[in-house]
């Protein structure tokens, strides 16, 4: 939510009849409430009737921000009145205010063998959630391979260098969700029962709501030699 606070007055000297008093929201928002200590508000419009000399109304309008809105907004006030202002210069008034886009991203890894015996090959998967309310842009994936893995292959979108698979999942819409496959092997010579742990990373250059999201995920396996090999 985002509140804007509006004061008017007459500077007089005479009354001010029919005032009505428009708060201009930018693109992106919308109206929830309105309030005035003088008349009554409908929308973002208050009509605030007869206004004497010297007595300030306050207004109060409050507004939603859109998933996607994000940069600079500017809210512009506008008085009207039925009666003649000798200084019609300072009827409006803007203010700025600077909005990040921001999300929840989720990451979580999986392997669909364990144990896995020496020289076979098996599949990670690495889903990624965007749970909103915006937008994630520019979505990677980094998973880290453990040490002696062999990388056989990955999902389209995915490259490997130095030990690590990369995976451009794009721009994410809030409650879309990705998947990528991982195909490794393991070495034939290991000792049996080592386990191994696969570490997964994800970012994007949307801002993140770091309390409700889980960034890193790990995943440990078993390997294992065939029966009678150490």
């Amino acid at each position: 939510l985002i509140t804007y606070t509006v004061v008017v007055s007459n500077a007089g000297p005479s009354h001010a009849h029919g005032v009505d008093v428009k708060d201009a929201l930018p693109p992106g928002l919308t109206f929830v409430a309105g309030s005035s200590t003088q008349g009554a508000c409908v929308s973002s419009i208050c009509q605030l009737g007869e206004l004497e000399p010297g007595k300030p109304v306050t207004m109060v309008i409050t507004a939603t921000v859109g998933p996607n809105v994000s940069g600079t907004l500017t809210n512009t006030a506008y008085i009207f009145s039925s009666t003649t202002d000798r200084n019609p210069s300072n009827n409006d008034s803007s203010q700025t205010t600077v909005v990040g886009a921001n999300t929840a991203l989720h990451v979580a890894k999986t392997d669909f063998t364990d144990p896995v015996q020496a020289g076979s090959t098996y599949l990670y998967q690495v889903a990624v959630t965007n749970t909103g309310p915006a937008t994630a842009f520019n979505v990677v994936v980094t998973d880290t391979l453990p040490p002696a893995a062999i990388f056989e292959g990955a999902s389209p979108g995915c490259t490997y260098a130095a030990g690590q698979v990369v995976c451009r999942a794009g721009d994410m819409l809030p409650g879309s969700w990705v998947g990528f496959l991982i195909n490794v092997r393991v070495p034939a010579t290991i000792t049996d029962g080592t386990v191994v742990t696969n570490h997964v990373a994800v970012t994007t250059t949307t801002n993140i709501r770091a309390a409700s999201s889980v960034l890193t995920d790990s995943e440990t396996t078993t390997w294992v030699q065939a029966a009678g090999i150490p």
